[in-house]
């Protein structure tokens, strides 16, 4: 595999776009270009993807029970009476 940055590409800046392109043994080509990447405005992550990436980050630095904890509060923060409650789970 090898990747290949693309000038024209760069020129939409801010705007987050892709393109990726298969060369197969056979000698087949496959390209699929993507304007909105995943996890941008355009094309959001599902609540199940915000969660698992949260989990990913958190895990290592507070541990699981502190993350599963953490982001089921944060996931509720509407039914919560004080914010203060998140402190000791960080």
């Amino acid at each position: 595999m090898q990747l290949v940055g693309d000038s024209e590409l760069e020129k939409l800046l801010p705007a987050r776009a892709a393109v990726a392109e298969l060369m197969l043994t056979g000698g087949t080509n496959l390209s699929e270009r993507v304007d909105a990447v995943r996890r941008t405005a355009e094309n959001p992550m599902s609540r199940e993807e915000v969660i698992e990436k949260t989990r990913d980050l958190m895990v290592p630095i507070i541990g699981g029970a502190n993350s599963g904890t953490l982001i089921a509060k944060v996931m509720d923060l509407e039914s919560m009476k004080n914010i203060r409650e998140l402190r000791p789970l960080l």
